[in-house]
């Protein structure tokens, strides 16, 4: 009888620890940040120093963090692929920053 009850225990500490990893997993999997992309306007803003942002059509500002020197002209409309921005810090913070991925299209 003893050892039929170690059995319970061992085998329910494996369920337990089976079901925690695989929670585990899906997690992980969640938090992959997936590309999108936005289409607005490039503005020079006067602050800090000077930042670059990207205002949509709806008026949400973001700032591309990465190789955004072809995008630097005011009025520019573009249309780029970013990745959400995880840990990022900015001097300027008047937008939220985002990873550029790649220039799609400079209109």
């Amino acid at each position: 009888m003893r050892k039929f009850g170690v059995f319970l225990i061992v085998t329910a500490m494996m369920s337990l620890f089976g079901s925690i990893s695989s929670l585990t997993a899906d997690a992980d999997r969640s938090t992959v940040a997936e590309d999108f992309l936005l289409e607005g306007t490039m503005h020079y803003l006067d602050v800090q120093g000077g930042c670059w942002v990207l205002q949509d059509d709806q008026g949400n500002r973001y700032q591309l963090i990465g190789n955004t020197q072809s995008l630097e002209k005011e009025g520019l409309r573009v249309v780029v692929k970013v990745r959400p921005g995880t840990g990022l810090v900015s001097k300027c913070m008047v937008g939220k920053l985002v990873r550029l991925v790649e220039v799609v299209e400079r209109k």
